[in-house]
């Protein structure tokens, strides 16, 4: 094979693109081909456009290990990497995940606090005493690229010391703040060091406009800005410059039109002086439109648009986030406006980069409009694609967005899909992705009542109790609707038998925390006539009536009535086994909570032929 190759001049295998594979020998394959590639294809290569090699792509040191991460994908019954530990460790509560997190955030803090303070334990560093070292000249005037340095350094942080670096475990859960008053100082070293300057060059003005911006000292700012143009300075202004005047334009004392004014004439400076608009120019613009009102906004969106198109920018998912909350809201007047189901075409399947803050945005805005404004749970299929495509999903950045979506989105889902389904995104997204709220529950309550899918409540309760929602102080406001809606029919046998071993431990808690420390589990008298009702249609009238003694033995410390038909349930069933005792009990607390149909238990009693059952409706 090698030496039939070896015969064929490399331009000519260059040429030949396709050659018919026969099965014969690999010897006679190469001969054949040798023989007939010059016949069969020379009039097909005149045709044929020549072959352009593609240039060499610059790879980094993560190119090989993104390849990698792409071939996988994201599996949702793995906890996220920050949590793997031992498995009986994994936390699955909100706030045991944030506690877990910011402990290993504070342990790195830690180490980093005495490597910091205490260098000398730690010999990792080693020097000579007598090496010798360069000196420094002292005494000498620092130059002015020197000072605007240190002003740009001193007008970045208001001339305070820079903030401690976040780690990843603070930025998922802990939420900066933004302040919006002033904080510029006055008569800072970067005022100072500004005033020194001999010659105050553009960059100066630049570095000191773009620090007051910041820290909203925004009249002096925009003072500094005149004083440039008066100068002949507005052609070095740079575009971090003008983003940062026109973020704060909100804060100029001025109506919402002047404002608007100085945005435009802004943008013709940046077109007069050349400097090219960037994304977050125009992100600083959909920020500013976001604040006024409806009527005025919607004349500038497509104004801002315009601009991005007509100097090419594509626009980001911040971009798209901005726009999606200026189209839809409360005051919109078309709120089915179809910008969101166009743009999900448009970008499904794409795989972005993140590139400022409202990027991070996106996914829980568009989520929002898929549920409030459109109701279009294909819609939010599409979002939940587009944001497991590739690496995406690093736009859930932090804990509270990514708890947003996952609400937002099985809240929409049960409102359209059939149980099965809702079911199989529940156990997606829990316990490791997400942990549902008491209102997520309440709807997948009402989905289960919906189409009948009480061989799902078993399931549901295990997870009540991994969550520890039935532990909390609020435990009944979950177990009420629970055991109501297990109440409503007769179940199978299998399935009726887990529902009494849910009662159960119900019960045997609240027997052992009474013992221990005098904790008192149930406290809702709603609650505990759910749970009889429950035992007698499954045909448990004892566990019914050991429920009913503990109810009476504690019912000062319960906050609200037992139900009047969990109490005649039981009634009925210790009258059929001519119970005078129960019966007896049953009546008195009949008479005690003041039940109306005591009166006709009571005719219904005399009518019948049972001496002892006499003796008890006359006492």
């Amino acid at each position: 094979m090698a030496a039939c190759i070896g015969k064929i001049s490399f331009a000519h295998l260059i040429k030949i693109q396709s050659i018919n594979i026969c099965n014969r020998s690999p010897l006679l394959h190469c001969q054949r081909c040798v023989q007939t590639a010059g016949v069969t294809d020379v009039h097909q290569v005149k045709n044929r456009k020549p072959i352009v090699f593609p240039k060499k792509k610059k790879r980094d040191e993560l190119t090989v290990l993104k390849c990698l991460a792409a071939t996988v994908q994201r599996d949702s019954t793995a906890p996220d990497y920050m949590f793997v530990d031992d498995p009986h460790l994994y936390p699955v509560i909100a706030n045991e995940k944030k506690i877990y997190t910011l402990a290993k955030s504070s342990g790195r803090k830690a180490a980093r606090y005495f490597v910091d303070r205490l260098p000398g334990i730690f010999s990792t560093n080693m020097f000579n005493e007598e090496a010798s070292v360069p000196g420094i000249p002292v005494y000498l005037e620092l130059s002015e690229e020197t000072k605007i340095s240190l002003l740009n350094l001193l007008a970045y942080y208001n001339s305070n010391d820079p903030p401690e670096e976040k780690t990843p475990e603070d930025l998922r859960y802990l939420f900066e703040k933004r302040s919006f008053n002033k904080t510029w100082k006055d008569n800072g070293p970067a005022v100072k060091v500004f005033n020194d300057l001999q010659e105050k060059t553009s960059e100066a003005y630049c570095a000191m406009i773009r620090g007051m911006t910041k820290y909203l000292e925004v009249e002096q700012a925009f003072q500094l800005f005149e004083e440039m143009r008066e100068k002949g300075l507005q052609a070095e202004v740079d575009v971090r410059t003008y983003n940062g005047l026109i973020d704060v334009m909100r804060q100029l004392p001025a109506d919402q039109e002047e404002q608007w004014s100085i945005i435009v004439d802004l943008l013709h400076c940046m077109k007069e002086s050349g400097v090219q608009p960037n994304i977050q120019t125009f992100q600083s613009c959909l920020h500013f439109l976001k604040g006024v009102m409806t009527r005025f906004r919607e004349q500038k969106v497509y104004f801002v648009l315009n601009e991005m198109k007509a100097i090419n920018i594509e626009p980001t998912l911040g971009i798209y986030a901005n726009l999606i909350q200026l189209i839809y809201n409360d005051h919109s007047r078309n709120p089915e406006h179809p910008f969101l189901p166009q743009l999900m075409d448009y970008i499904q399947g794409k795989s972005f980069d993140i590139s400022s803050k409202d990027d991070v945005h996106f996914f829980v805005a568009a989520m929002k409009v898929c549920d409030i404004y459109l109701h279009d749970k294909d819609l939010a299929y599409k979002v939940d694609a587009l944001l497991h495509n590739q690496d995406n999903y690093k736009f859930m950045i932090d804990f509270f967005a990514e708890s947003t979506y996952c609400n937002i989105f099985l809240t929409l889902i049960c409102q359209f899909e059939h149980i099965d389904k809702i079911m199989e995104l529940y156990h997606r997204l829990t316990p490791n992705v997400w942990s549902p709220t008491f209102s997520v529950y309440y709807v997948i309550l009402g989905a289960i009542d919906l189409y009948d899918g009480y061989h799902y409540l078993p399931a549901l309760w295990s997870d009540f109790i991994v969550f520890r929602i039935i532990t909390g102080p609020k435990h009944a406001q979950l177990m009420i609707p629970f055991f109501q809606l297990v109440s409503k029919k007769k179940h199978p046998e299998e399935l009726e038998q887990k529902f009494v071993d849910t009662i159960l431990w119900v019960i045997n808690r609240w027997e052992e925390n009474i013992q221990l420390n005098g904790t008192f589990v149930l406290t809702s008298g709603v609650l505990v006539g759910e749970l009889i009702k429950v035992s007698l249609i499954a045909n448990q009238i004892e566990l019914a009536w050991k429920i009913l003694m503990m109810y009476t033995k504690h019912k000062r410390r319960f906050t609200e009535q037992i139900s009047e038909e969990s109490v005649t349930m039981l009634l009925d069933e210790v009258i059929k086994e001519k119970d005078v005792d129960k019966t007896s009990t049953c009546l008195k607390l009949m008479s005690t909570e003041s039940f109306p149909s005591l009166a006709k238990y009571k005719k219904q009693l005399r009518e019948l032929d049972m001496t002892d059952l006499e003796k008890v409706v006359t006492s």
